[in-house]
């Protein structure tokens, strides 16, 4: 059983042990979860069913300040050829694509 699968059966059992006892706060209280935990999964699982108490990808966040692929891919290649030189020099020697502190 993947982890993924333990976490649905584990939220499913909360709204049915809530609903069998008629009572949230004693059934979060015996499942050590938060009241606040407890109406999101409620909230998710009437809007989405089963497939809404999955947990969501997390989507890698977009940095506009990334330095480009094919120039970190320039650079590695750079230094696996020269590993002893420093920063500045291999700024230097790429002719300025970037400067030492983005090497670093």
């Amino acid at each position: 059983m993947t982890k993924d699968e333990l976490l649905l059966n584990f939220r499913i059992s909360l709204l049915k042990k809530a609903k069998a006892i008629n009572n949230i706060s004693r059934a979060c209280r015996e499942l050590r979860i938060n009241r606040s935990t407890y109406y999101k999964y409620l909230k998710r699982y009437l809007a989405h069913g089963k497939i809404g108490l999955y947990d969501k990808k997390r989507v890698k966040p977009k940095m506009p300040n990334e330095t480009r692929k094919e120039i970190v891919d320039k650079i590695l290649n750079f230094v696996k050829k020269y590993l002893t030189y420093g920063l500045a020099r291999i700024a230097n020697e790429l002719d300025s694509v970037v400067c030492s502190a983005t090497i670093y």
